[in-house]
């Protein structure tokens, strides 16, 4: 799919992702990173491949956990939140996720809506303010051009 947003979206994701990873397989690839905040397929990429498979949200939410003493995750569509909690309930980061929070910016606006990170910037302002977060752990891979700028104007 073009953007992943739903359950839906990650399912159809992940054929792609195992034909990758084949591909991958074939040229000699050591490893692989899933730039999907959902981390869809995770566990049948981890079952084919002979070298460490890492979802971007274990890794975020596992570094986050040794940035202080609590996190928030700031993400796209209000319908991602779910998935979000389901997965620091995954990784055994529950105890540091402080929060989730819903921007309302669809994945594919990111690159294209002017006021985007603006409004990222907002919720993670208001998301270290509500929860009393030491970091934010951005909940898209569309974000990741933002995290210098947010990191300096946040303070986190």
């Amino acid at each position: 799919p073009a953007s992943i947003e739903s359950h839906y979206d990650e399912a159809m994701s992940v054929p792609g992702l195992l034909d990758a990873i084949a591909s991958g397989e074939q040229a000699g690839a050591d490893g692989y990173v899933v730039a999907c905040f959902g981390d869809p397929g995770l566990d049948a990429a981890r079952e084919v491949a002979t070298g460490p498979v890492i979802g971007i949200a274990e890794a975020a939410m596992h570094t986050a956990s040794h940035l202080g003493r609590g996190f928030s995750v700031v993400t796209t569509l209000a319908r991602t939140t779910g998935r979000a909690a389901e997965l620091a309930e995954r990784y055994g980061m529950q105890r540091f996720c402080l929060g989730i929070h819903a921007c309302e910016i669809p994945v594919l606006d990111l690159e294209t809506d002017p006021t985007a990170q603006k409004v990222v910037t907002e919720a993670c302002r208001d998301a270290v303010e509500r929860d009393g977060s030491d970091a934010i752990v951005l909940g898209c891979a569309g974000m990741a051009e933002m995290c210098r700028a947010i990191s300096a104007e946040v303070g986190v």
